[in-house]
């Protein structure tokens, strides 16, 4: 069972790139230290992805963020 979601639709969250990720790729340093509007969740594992408001790849198809890479502003 997944505990309830951390963050909320339109919550302002800080995107925060683990080091280890942040050698693996170069796409999603740009969002990094960044804040972003939550526009989208779903339960994975145990616990949660989600989706921010101006964070997609070329094609406009979301990138998905772990919870633990996001921490809440307001």
């Amino acid at each position: 069972m997944v505990a309830k979601s951390k963050f909320k639709y339109g919550q302002l969250v800080e995107v925060h790139v683990p080091v280890l990720e942040q050698t693996k790729t170069d796409m999603l340093l740009k969002y990094n230290c960044r804040l972003y509007r939550v526009s989208g969740y779903k339960p994975f594992n145990c616990s949660y992805m989600y989706t921010l408001a101006g964070c997609h790849g070329k094609d406009r198809m979301p990138f998905w963020f772990a919870q633990e890479w996001l921490e809440a502003v307001e």
